[in-house]
């Protein structure tokens, strides 16, 4: 039996100095489990992970602490080939309104990116 895909959406919090926490980060992993038990265990586990929980200085000399706050969804995708497959969406209202005659190029805006790093898997 092949383990499904799961994919977890993650929020952690930005504690800077005597600040507080002042920002937050919402990341996407995903990967494999044998069921939702085991994929939650999984997505806590990469929450704590040093990628995600850490502590430095910054420029200013103060004290900066990431802290994985929780598990926001998790989501079982199944397991079939995950080329294409959507595994996060978010509904945001606009403010003000886009009016109904407006025409979109997507093909004309260049896309940012996230600043998640790039990771090379050899094929065996």
């Amino acid at each position: 039996m092949t383990d499904d895909w799961f994919s977890a959406q993650l929020r952690l919090v930005c504690f800077v100095g005597a600040e507080g926490g002042v920002t937050s980060e919402t990341c996407v992993h995903v990967f494999r489990a044998s069921g939702r038990d085991e994929a939650f265990a999984r997505a806590l586990a990469l929450g704590h992970d040093s990628h995600h929980e850490t502590e430095y200085t910054n420029d200013a000399g103060e004290p900066v602490h990431w802290r994985f706050e929780r598990v926001m969804t998790l989501d079982n995708l199944g397991t079939s080939d995950l080329e294409g497959r959507e595994v996060h969406s978010r509904l945001e209202d606009l403010d003000p309104p886009v009016a109904h005659g407006t025409i979109f190029d997507p093909s004309s805006v260049t896309p940012g990116e996230t600043g998640v790093a790039v990771v090379d898997q050899e094929n065996p």
